[in-house]
């Protein structure tokens, strides 16, 4: 699992919305979701979005970060 699938797998846990709710919300599988969030398959970029939308979780836009920043997530509810 790379950094990144990390960062994104760790906003979408911290919500708390259960799996079956973010496969109803995303009409991805249940499967599908449990295998991109144990690292099993990297999940397209789109299907990342379309968790973190479902779980309320916007990340702000902001100019290309420099060595040593870090991004800010924030959730909506």
């Amino acid at each position: 699992m790379t950094p990144l699938q990390m960062f994104l797998r760790d906003l979408v846990l911290d919500t708390g919305v259960p799996q079956n709710e973010l496969a109803r919300r995303t009409g991805l599988t249940e499967k599908h979701i449990s295998e991109m969030m144990n690292g099993w398959s990297q999940g397209k970029l789109t299907a990342w979005q379309a968790l973190l939308d479902a779980a309320g979780v916007h990340l702000a836009s902001s100019p290309p970060l420099s060595p040593g920043s870090s991004v800010a997530a924030t959730p909506t509810r």
